[in-house]
């Protein structure tokens, strides 16, 4: 069955899709969207755009899992985000870019930052950890 109309994820890009389809072709409610390089898209669609809670798998841009929440194919509230080097993030998204209260954890789930956000960017008072990488050499120095 042919791509699906109101999909747009990367042009020319192969991908496979498991689920139902409204009378216009487009991707309708539970459904998954597996891509030739192995990423994998999973959740509720509406007319083809994402919306809902939604799970995205991928190896790009140093990303591993997205979950979140999505409102006109864009992320919409909270969202968690796990990047490949074990690390992650949970705040809030509004259109698709960090907006609201977030905090970050290290590879072992200890808190890096937390704080507001504007438009991607922090806003206000933030807090950042500062953890020493070597105490035992400056101790001994």
């Amino acid at each position: 069955m042919p791509g699906n109309p109101a999909f747009r994820y990367r042009d020319n890009e192969e991908y496979q899709f498991r689920g139902g389809r409204n009378s216009a072709g487009n991707f309708q409610g539970r459904g998954v969207v597996e891509f030739e390089n192995g990423d994998l898209m999973s959740g509720f669609f509406e007319d083809g755009r994402r919306r809902g809670e939604f799970r995205v798998e991928t190896f790009r841009n140093k990303l591993r899992v997205i979950i979140g929440n999505y409102e006109g194919d864009q992320l919409n509230g909270r969202a968690r985000i796990t990047y490949n080097d074990n690390t992650f993030m949970e705040g809030y998204f509004k259109d698709g870019v960090l907006h609201g209260f977030a905090r970050f954890f290290d590879d072992k789930g200890r808190l890096t930052f937390l704080g507001n956000h504007r438009n991607g960017r922090p806003h206000g008072v933030c807090w950042k950890a500062s953890i020493p990488t070597n105490i035992a050499n400056s101790v001994m120095q």
